[in-house]
């Protein structure tokens, strides 16, 4: 796809984007103070993330759904690329309720930002401390009910195929419930719509879910140990990031 191309398919995709987010933003606003359970978050979850791909002509193609421990908590941790992670992963886990850890920034978006605010979702306020430890006390609380927390590890989208450094806040969580850690390897997305640039590609993004590593019996000592092991679950089903991680330390 030449510049050209690439400039006239962005329009398209923002501009479809942008009117399913608030059209769908909207809906959910309407019922959610109706929604103690989240019925209809995950319900509008699951239709705003199959439109935002449908608009990038992005679908999702996923490997080992068996391992989705549907009707148990987990903490679920991926690779971060691109901002179609979320929905593909969303569409990707399909059946299983999950909320993710969402910079409390991000509230300030209209539509989208105002539906995230009423959701069920875990906001964190990076720069404070206090706030991120409440907030992920929460999180807990809402596990209990059976859900996925879904964490990017990374803490941000990696702006190549690298896997960056993982920060601990997902492993407190998991190791502090005995929840297991679900690994998630996301593909092809940063190719679609990467961190460095605004022209989106259109292809296919696989997801490829790996058996859940238990935790039952750790401790926080343990969470160097489990985050190498994490790491290497979602480094299997990306060879593009395992070969750049293997050329660094040659």
């Amino acid at each position: 796809m030449n510049t050209v191309a690439r400039v006239l398919f962005a329009v398209w995709a923002y501009t479809w984007a942008v009117a399913w987010s608030a059209a769908i933003g909207l809906l959910y606003l309407v019922g959610s103070p109706f929604d103690p359970h989240a019925v209809w978050m995950d319900l509008s979850q699951q239709l705003y993330s199959r439109t935002m791909l449908a608009c990038f002509l992005a679908p999702v193609r996923t490997e080992g759904r068996e391992h989705i421990p549907l009707g148990q908590a987990c903490v679920m941790m991926a690779d971060h690329k691109s901002y179609l992670d979320i929905p593909a992963t969303v569409v990707a886990m399909k059946g299983m309720s999950i909320r993710f850890v969402a910079k409390r920034e991000l509230v300030r978006i209209p539509f989208l930002g105002w539906a995230l605010w009423a959701s069920h979702h875990i906001k964190v306020d990076r720069g404070n401390r206090e706030q991120a430890v409440n907030a992920l006390r929460q999180a807990v609380e809402r596990m209990d009910k059976g859900i996925a927390l879904a964490v990017f590890p990374e803490g941000t989208r990696s702006p190549d195929q690298r896997l960056l450094p993982f920060k601990k806040g997902g492993f407190y969580v998991a190791v502090d419930t005995g929840y297991p850690i679900l690994p998630v390897s996301i593909r092809n997305s940063g190719r679609i719509l990467g961190k460095m640039t605004l022209l989106p590609r259109m292809g296919r993004i696989s997801v490829t879910i790996h058996p859940p590593i238990p935790t039952t019996g750790l401790t926080r000592a343990d969470i160097p140990a489990l985050s190498a092991r994490v790491r290497e679950a979602i480094l299997s089903g990306l060879p593009e990031a395992r070969a750049l991680e293997a050329e660094a330390s040659s």
